[in-house]
């Protein structure tokens, strides 16, 4: 077959047009938050803890949480 890297068949794709950027992708600031958040469940669920999603910064809008609480 053919002797090509992964990297360098992305490389030669990205040149030919194919790859574009994702206009949807996840900020940086927001991806470390989720990702240190779903360590935390990782690490409570493995020591045996029950756990649940709340109502912090990262999941629910404070504006959207006070909408939600006054229907």
């Amino acid at each position: 077959m053919y002797d090509i890297t992964l990297n360098e068949w992305y490389r030669h794709l990205a040149v030919c047009g194919v790859l574009r950027r994702a206009g949807n992708a996840v900020p940086p600031p927001t991806a470390a938050a989720i990702a240190g958040t779903m360590g935390k469940l990782l690490l409570l669920t493995w020591s045996g803890e029950t756990i649940s999603l709340g109502s912090t910064p990262i999941w629910v809008q404070p504006i959207a949480a006070a909408l939600m609480a006054a229907q």
